[in-house]
């Protein structure tokens, strides 16, 4: 009804500019009309509704009318978002006014940040995954939806360092020894395969693009490049 009635106001400014008699027929249709929708006790869209018809008579009356109608938008295509926004809330309450965009919005939000204060808190812990992983990065979420079981397995355990190379099933006590299995000189880590070792120079510039990288470069590597690193090396 307020949509209305802002109309009606500015078919009233508008008409100024007809002839006078022109003037008084359609101000006193309008505030005939304005008058018997406010009297009615009705739903808001019946009120809506009557408000549409009452324009179309206005539409045969003068095309000054015709044209202010066509630019605030034809009542006929506004019917359903004014209708429905108009319309009281149909459904077990309390309710909460907001689109489920926003809720998801939100809580992706929060989810972010709370993921964010986890990741700091970490404090000494965690040393190989803060070493190859910047933090939680939304980005990666597709990716890692679009890996099968194995490719989530295998690069999950590459950058966390909990996975199957030497030095943590030494931890586990599983094994004698940690070296690496390549060039049998430090202890096989992730950031030692992934960026140092020699014995895997050329699969690291094959797949990563350089013979030897930083724990920092491996932070901004696309995760398909290290899946397909990690399985040339057959040692995941």
């Amino acid at each position: 009804m307020v949509h209305c009635t802002e109309i009606a106001t500015r078919l009233h400014k508008t008409a100024t500019t007809m002839p006078l008699s022109l003037q008084q027929e359609i101000r006193r249709e309008i505030s005939i009309e304005i008058t018997e929708i406010t009297a009615h006790k009705s739903t808001p869209y019946r009120t809506y509704k009557c408000m549409i018809d009452f324009f179309a008579k206005l539409f045969t009356k003068n095309n000054i009318i015709k044209q202010l109608l066509v630019s605030l938008g034809t009542p006929n295509t506004r019917t359903p978002s004014l209708c429905g926004s108009a319309l009281g809330f149909l459904g077990p309450e309390p309710v909460l006014g907001v689109s489920r965009r926003f809720i998801r919005t939100k809580l992706n939000q929060w989810l972010i940040t709370q993921h964010w204060a986890i990741w700091g808190d970490l404090g000494h812990t965690q040393r190989q995954a803060r070493e190859l992983i910047s933090g939680p990065c939304p980005g990666f979420k597709a990716k890692f939806l679009s890996f099968n079981r194995t490719q989530s397995r295998a690069v999950t355990g590459l950058l966390t360092g909990h996975n199957t190379l030497r030095r943590h099933l030494y931890l586990l006590g599983l094994i004698d020894s940690p070296l690496c299995r390549g060039c049998r000189v430090k202890e096989e880590t992730s950031a030692h395969i992934l960026c140092e070792c020699e014995a895997l120079a050329s699969l690291r510039h094959m797949h990563l693009g350089s013979f030897f990288l930083e724990p920092e470069d491996i932070k901004s590597m696309s995760l398909g490049a290290i899946w397909s690193f990690g399985r040339a090396t057959g040692l995941l």
